[in-house]
């Protein structure tokens, strides 16, 4: 898996990143501050569950949970810290005429 590591804390309700045209995300580490068990489901609330996560614990899966292409990551509570990786993206030209893949 080559991709470009990240995080976040969840503050509401919605699916994130904002977009992830051609892209794929892999969940590499959860935890879960918030007084509640986190569910973290694959693109909204009515998504596919991949991962429950008790109150003040962390999780770290033994493979990268990957969601389907395109997917975004959703949490239905706040303050759970997600690390994930970002796979793909639409590629660039840099330095030197140089293709790379934008993250």
């Amino acid at each position: 898996m080559v991709g470009v590591p990240k995080s976040l804390v969840t503050t509401g309700a919605a699916a994130v990143p904002s977009s992830v045209t051609n892209q794929t995300i892999y969940i590499t580490g959860i935890h879960n501050a918030h007084s509640a068990t986190a569910t973290i489901k694959e693109n909204a609330s009515n998504g596919t569950v991949v991962a429950k996560v008790k109150s003040g614990a962390s999780f770290t899966p033994s493979q990268p949970i990957k969601l389907g292409a395109e997917k975004k990551i959703y949490s239905d509570v706040t303050d759970v810290t997600i690390s994930y990786v970002v796979e793909g993206g639409a590629t660039f030209t840099g330095p030197a005429g140089l293709t790379f893949t934008e993250q």
